[in-house]
């Protein structure tokens, strides 16, 4: 499972420095790995003079391992067929999910608790998903 070791931020973005996932667990845990690193770099680089700093780009589909395997290799980079998320909600580049919120969020009105929470509650909704996947792929092997 990628680690925070495996995110950096460079100009004020994630970028992921691990292996390419290959798999579905892979992809989630790359990232679930992604979000883990923004919602304790966040956390640790709260300011509650300059509420508005310190609120990374979040690298889009470069830093995430769900995009690694079900988009960026494809010539239609904007299709996200075969993705779980939109398998889930029926919605490209993660809409209807947390993530959207963190993506608005990026404007100067908003602050590092709003994107906060967001990317909390993205990492969130990751983690249930990858579990729900498992879950669902087990009971497919008992039957």
């Amino acid at each position: 499972m990628p680690c925070n070791n495996d995110f950096m931020l460079e100009y004020n973005r994630v970028n992921y420095t691990g292996p390419r996932p290959k798999t579905e667990k892979e992809a989630f845990d790359a990232s679930i790995g992604k979000w883990t690193f923004i919602v304790n770099y966040l956390k640790e680089n709260f300011d509650p003079e300059e509420p508005h700093a310190n609120i990374p780009n979040d690298g889009g589909p470069h830093s995430c391992g769900l995009c690694m395997v079900y988009m960026a290799d494809k010539n239609e980079f904007y299709s996200c067929d075969g993705c779980p998320i939109k398998q889930k909600t029926k919605r490209d580049w993660c809409q209807n999910t947390p993530y959207w919120k963190f993506w608005v969020h990026n404007s100067p009105t908003n602050t590092l608790i709003s994107h906060l929470d967001a990317a909390k509650r993205e990492l969130a909704f990751l983690k249930k998903l990858s579990k729900e996947r498992k879950a669902k792929k087990a009971k497919r092997r008992k039957t």
